[in-house]
């Protein structure tokens, strides 16, 4: 099952915006966290997973893309149960 994200504040009523952002998954997700990580203005993702690879993935005109190859060296870990950040 792909995962969901809902938005509630789109028209008044909850409507699934995963897939037109680019979360549209279709792994299992353990732990997600969204923060500004690349200090360009806008929010970026980093999902944890038992199943997978965690992903990064950073916000292009409002759409997440998946640049966890291109930004971080190395492979990012399986068993992720949860994340956090401090600035």
């Amino acid at each position: 099952m792909p995962l969901s994200i809902r938005n509630p504040r789109a028209e008044r009523l909850a409507r699934e915006v995963a897939a037109e952002s680019g979360l549209d998954l279709e792994d299992f997700t353990t732990s997600a966290i969204f923060a500004d990580f690349d200090n360009d203005g806008d929010q970026d993702a980093f999902l944890g997973s038992s199943l997978r690879r965690s992903i990064h993935l950073v916000s292009h005109a409002g759409r997440f893309v998946d640049e966890s190859d291109a930004l971080i060296e190395g492979p990012l870990p399986f068993l992720v149960a949860s994340v956090s950040a401090a600035d």
